[in-house]
């Protein structure tokens, strides 16, 4: 299990390094007409640089669970123990922070690609580029957020423990 967890973290440092040298590519090394006009720059480029934004801000917060529960696992600190005063839903609100976001890491760039295939196949100009390059930043950014703050309060908010489903379960098993 140790291996797991030191693996995964060394895939979340990587993945981090490689969308930095995404961002920094988009930023300094795009021709001389994307630079003059946004309105040049494909959708696909587009996509791809707002899912390496989105992963910048959602790897720390895996690598964070994961030393949680490696120091966890060697007795060091009690996160996730509940009889030593640890939160159990705390790593699962860790992991809809990283993994959440990563549905629109996998989404935004494969949208990009399949509009540029389509502008490509129809041979038409795309109208709304702007339209579309700010509506997947507004839903990578915003509705990314909103979506996880809401499931996040469903979760800490409900109430019920194991004690309170058992006798549920055994009330509504012993009606005649």
């Amino acid at each position: 299990m140790d291996i797991t967890i030191l693996s995964v973290l060394s895939i979340a440092t990587a993945s981090l390094i490689s969308t930095t040298n995404l961002i920094s590519t988009y930023r300094y090394m795009r021709g001389a007409s994307m630079k003059a006009d946004y309105r040049f720059i494909p959708l696909s480029v587009y996509g791809t640089l707002f899912g390496a934004l989105l992963f910048t801000f959602a790897a720390p917060v895996l690598g964070i669970a994961m030393f949680m529960l490696y120091f966890d696992r060697h007795g060091i600190t009690n996160f996730f123990n509940v009889a030593k005063g640890g939160d159990v839903v705390l790593y699962q609100h860790l992991f809809w922070f990283f993994g959440h976001p990563e549905v629109y890491v996998l989404i935004l760039p494969t949208f990009g690609y399949v509009i540029n295939i389509i502008v490509f196949a129809t041979r038409h100009n795309l109208l709304a580029l702007t339209e579309l390059s700010s509506t997947g930043y507004t839903d990578s950014k915003s509705g990314d957020l909103a979506t996880s703050g809401r499931k996040l309060s469903k979760v800490s908010s409900s109430n019920f423990s194991l004690s309170k489903r058992t006798t549920l379960c055994n009330d509504s098993s012993t009606t005649p």
